[in-house]
């Protein structure tokens, strides 16, 4: 043991590749780029359920603006309770 210790270089000791090391390196990297495509997916569906919230805030709205003015109080109740869920809905 001691012998080996000094025929190798202490300069030379850092340079040699830990297999371990470089696995785990390996690994994480894999990790990385797999969370960043999670990442990715993440975005884009928060994006779609965005859009689907402004989607259903402008089609209350417009349910509202059509129906509230009409004669049937039944219906323009409904309308407004159509926006008041909605809005629950979408501003969670």
């Amino acid at each position: 043991n001691m012998m080996m210790e000094q025929t190798v270089p202490p300069d030379s000791w850092f340079e040699r590749e830990d297999p371990v090391f470089e696995g785990m390196v390996r690994e994480f990297e894999d990790f990385d780029e797999i969370l960043q495509g999670i990442a990715s997916e993440v975005d884009t569906f928060l994006q779609g359920v965005r859009d689907l919230a402004q989607g259903l805030e402008a089609l209350s709205e417009e349910v509202v603006g059509s129906f509230a003015k009409s004669g049937d109080r039944c219906i323009s109740s409904d309308s407004y309770k159509l926006r008041q869920a909605t809005y629950q809905i979408v501003r969670m």
